[in-house]
């Protein structure tokens, strides 16, 4: 059975949001953002519900639930006309969301989420409205509040992407794996199968999960496995991680399915692995102009080859020992 979505006032009368909102415990945060994360068609319900949270609570008092029904009873009242009630979320049912619409009367906000996304065989730039600039690797997406970026800069990335970032106030880039924090700089970030690395070029970059925080500086990487905490800053070449920008791709002992995945989203083509060949580790690399190139590259020293059957490229032992 499909779960049902939260609505507003489920959200902001729940007590695990609240702690999130007002004591930012990494519990209850891992638990909200990665909802949100599944769900990003209750971010703009989640994003005003914490702006009221935020407004009307103090540190040691919770938004009491006959509080938020009075506040509804209010807006509805207003809506009244010669005695007949205009119920007030269908008239901005077609305008906006009723958490939205709440928002802006009673605090004078309407978040407007903005989302961007790659296909797979597609890299694209975008600028955002404080101007900093941000590249999409293929099969990635962003997404930010287009109205309060400027004094909220704030973007959710899933996937890979490159950043020159303006100088002004904190810049935050979230993943499911970790934030990373800025003030103006350049620097990428990859965030796929549980796994979390971010370069840094210049300017100062702050990584940090719920146990651990990592600062890099020009020439510096940190990484995250899967179940483990951040690694220490380490130093890299300048150009490392940054060559996917120019359609190239470069991996050091990597398993054999993270390279093939890669590979597909590029491509856009589906790549069938037999499960017994995905941990073999391999350092490789490939382009993106030609896939059968890119394929004999990263199998041939293997002894696999791919073969094209129903649209699909089929991974097996090469017959050339």
């Amino acid at each position: 059975m499909e779960e049902r979505l939260p609505s507003f006032k489920e959200i902001v009368e729940d007590e695990s949001f609240i702690r999130w909102v007002k004591n930012n415990s990494w519990q209850d945060a891992n638990y909200w953002e990665e909802k949100i994360r599944q769900n990003p068609e209750i971010m703009e319900d989640s994003a005003a519900a914490k702006k009221l949270i935020e407004h009307f609570s103090t540190n040691d008092s919770p938004v009491e639930k006959g509080y938020l029904d009075g506040i509804w009873n209010k807006i509805d009242n207003a809506t009244t006309e010669k005695g007949r009630i205009r119920p007030f979320r269908f008239i901005f049912l077609y305008a906006a969301s009723a958490a939205a619409v709440l928002i802006f009367l009673v605090i004078g906000l309407l978040p407007q989420v903005e989302t961007f996304k790659t296909e797979n065989g597609e890299i694209a730039s975008l600028t955002l409205p404080d101007n900093s600039q941000v590249t999409l690797n293929a099969g990635s997406q962003v997404v930010y509040s287009g109205n309060r970026f400027n004094t909220r800069r704030k973007i959710q990335l899933t996937g890979e992407a490159y950043f020159k970032v303006t100088k002004g106030n904190t810049f935050s880039v979230v993943t499911t794996e970790g934030t990373v924090t800025v003030l103006g700089t350049t620097f990428n970030v990859r965030s796929r199968d549980e796994k979390l690395s971010v370069f840094c070029y210049t300017g100062k970059v702050k990584v940090s999960d719920p146990f651990k925080a990592v600062y890099l500086t020009k020439g510096e990487k940190t990484a995250k496995l899967p179940g483990e905490i951040l690694q220490d800053a380490q130093p890299t070449a300048l150009n490392e991680g940054l060559q996917w920008r120019n359609g190239s791709f470069y991996f050091q002992n990597a398993p054999l399915k993270e390279v093939l995945a890669e590979l597909s989203r590029q491509y856009n083509v589906v790549i069938h692995l037999p499960k017994y060949e995905e941990n073999r580790v391999i350092t490789t690399s490939f382009d993106n102009k030609n896939i059968a190139s890119a394929l004999f590259n990263v199998l041939w020293p293997l002894n696999l080859k791919a073969e094209k059957k129903d649209g699909k490229y089929i991974v097996q032992k090469s017959m050339v020992e």
